[in-house]
Parts: structure tokens; sequence; C-alpha cells
């Protein structure tokens, strides 16, 4: 519950941010960022909680493996962002790399404290 509503604050954030102090870097395709975060977070729980009840030992090789996809498949969107629409690109990757270093950040001490949940 933590993860999604953390994106979906800081999304609302800062998009007002974005609005108000920034015009210029604005963009039309903003909202696609914030719910992609959302739904690329619910992905990776859900695989987390199912590995860790399949295979609980390969929780951390899972987890890392879970982590190098994410950061694939949004390398790949944002190249595709840069080739398809190729609008604001500047404010997109900058919005995109907040996003993504939020998401890293609320992710981490998530999993931090499921790790600490697991060894009482």
């Amino acid at each position: 519950m933590l993860l999604p509503m953390t994106m979906i604050i800081s999304g609302v954030a800062a998009w007002c941010l974005l609005d108000w102090i920034f015009p210029d870097a604005c963009f039309r395709w903003y909202p696609l960022i914030p719910t992609y975060f959302t739904v690329m977070g619910f992905l990776i729980a859900i695989g987390m909680i199912w590995y860790s009840r399949s295979k609980p030992a390969k929780g951390m090789m899972i987890y890392m493996l879970l982590r190098i996809i994410k950061m694939t498949v949004t390398a790949l969107a944002v190249f595709l962002y840069y080739k398809l629409v190729g609008e604001s690109v500047n404010a997109m990757l900058i919005t995109a790399a907040v996003f993504y270093l939020l998401f890293l950040l609320v992710e981490a001490v998530i999993f931090h404290r499921l790790g600490n949940a697991s060894h009482r």
C-alpha cells in the first residue's frame, strides 16, 4: 500500500510543480510516468510474493532479476517515447529519472522492512 500511495502523491505533487513552477517543462504524456511506475510496483510486488511462497531461498536473486527487468523496460519505454513521440524529451527524461530514483528508494525501504519483519 505504501508504494502505490507514494507514487500517486508524488505524481500529483510533481504535476503541480511542473504545471505551476516550470510550465515549459510540462508535457502532455506526463501522467503515464507515475502510472507506469505504479503498475510496475504492483507487478514486482506480485512477483516477489509469489516467489517468496514458492521458492523462498531464491528471493534475493529474483528481486535483483526483477530490478534488472524493470531497468530494461524503463529504458526501452524512454527510448520508444523519444522515437515515437519526441515531444519534450528532456523534460520526460528528467521526470522519468526522478520517478525511477524515487521508486528505488521506496522499494528499498519496503523490502528492507519486509526483510526485518521476516527475521523476527
